[in-house]
């Protein structure tokens, strides 16, 4: 029941950012989305085929231990990551504009 709920958050999510992708004005930021996007679809291609999602890259260092993770899950985060850069890069160029705009 669990991996039904999972699967059908990650259809939602997945045309939410499709329509951003088709939206985006700038390339790093419909790059970004296709990253989260693929990476969602990796996990959901994982829940569909075994019911659970493999996550295969663990890594140990003495007493320390990183949880337990996947390449589709390197690309959400990644993608997440230049979002978050080019929101904020966009903005600050808005707050610019706007700011030389009322210096003229």
């Amino acid at each position: 029941m669990a991996a039904i709920l999972f699967i059908a958050i990650a259809v939602v999510v997945s045309a939410v950012l499709v329509r951003l992708i088709q939206d985006s004005r700038q390339r790093a930021e419909a790059l970004a989305y296709a990253m989260v996007l693929g990476g969602a679809l990796g996990n959901v291609i994982d829940r569909v085929f075994r019911g659970y999602v493999v996550d295969y890259l663990d890594f140990h260092w003495q007493s320390w231990h990183w949880p337990a993770f996947n390449l589709a899950d390197i690309f959400i985060v990644l993608g997440v990551i230049m979002i978050l850069v080019t929101g904020f890069r966009t903005e600050t160029s808005r707050g610019n504009e706007a700011e030389n705009y009322q210096n003229e």
